[in-house]
Parts: structure tokens; sequence; C-alpha cells
């Protein structure tokens, strides 16, 4: 599973981008969402995960809020924070559950609606 950021991503919008993954490695995400929605983890850091490659020196943030969904934030230059409430991450968890098992094989999902910078999920990084 591979993490970077392309500033240039999608149209005139950043982009974070998760690809060329496993079905492992998806469920390993997908449990990550899962454990941040229960609220008793309060920032988890995604690339420092033995599961994730990361590109560019790019640092995701995965960070629980009791009631605000802000989706991605650049915080510094290759540093980025995801937010969500428990609603959020189950939301994102919820979109990452049919690459799992192979339903949304060749095919991408937008993970946020929120933030400044889009994050996508892509089993071959095209969108």
């Amino acid at each position: 599973m591979r993490l970077d950021f392309i500033a240039d991503g999608c149209g005139e919008a950043p982009l974070i981008r998760i690809f060329e993954f496993s079905a492992d490695e998806v469920r390993q995400l997908h449990a990550a969402f899962l454990q941040m929605s229960d609220g008793l983890t309060e920032k988890f850091a995604l690339h420092e995960q033995n599961w994730i490659t990361t590109i560019s020196n790019c640092e995701l943030w995965l960070v629980f809020d009791k009631k605000d969904d802000k989706g991605v934030q650049k915080s510094g230059a290759t540093t980025f924070v995801c937010t969500y409430s428990q609603e959020g991450w189950l939301g994102l968890a919820d979109k990452t559950a049919p690459f799992i098992d192979g339903r949304k094989s060749g095919h991408y999902n937008w993970l946020t609606n929120e933030g400044d910078i889009e994050f996508l999920l892509s089993p071959d990084g095209r969108w």
C-alpha cells in the first residue's frame, strides 16, 4: 500500500492518494478507520504503519474529533491531518470495505468530501 500527495491532483485540488494495495492491506486500513471511530485513539500515524510505503515523505495523521468532520488538511510541507467524528470514521470504513473482497477491483473511491485536499483510494492509482 502506497501513500502520496499530488499537489495538482484532481483538477486544481490537491490530492492524498492511497494505491497499489492488497486485500490484506486495505483490511488493515479499514481496521484503522474503525479504530478511530471508537474515540479511544485520538491520533494515529498512518504513515508509520509497516503496511504503508510513503512517497516523498508524505505523512498522514488520522485524528478523532467528537463533533467535527474536517476531512484532510495540510499541516506542513508533507504533513497532512485527516479529522473525523465517530460517524465520519465509520463512513470512511464503509468506503474501504468493497476493496477487501474485491467488489471494487479496478475502480476507486473518493474517501472524503470535506477539507481542502481530496482523499482517494485506488487500486492502480488512477481516478
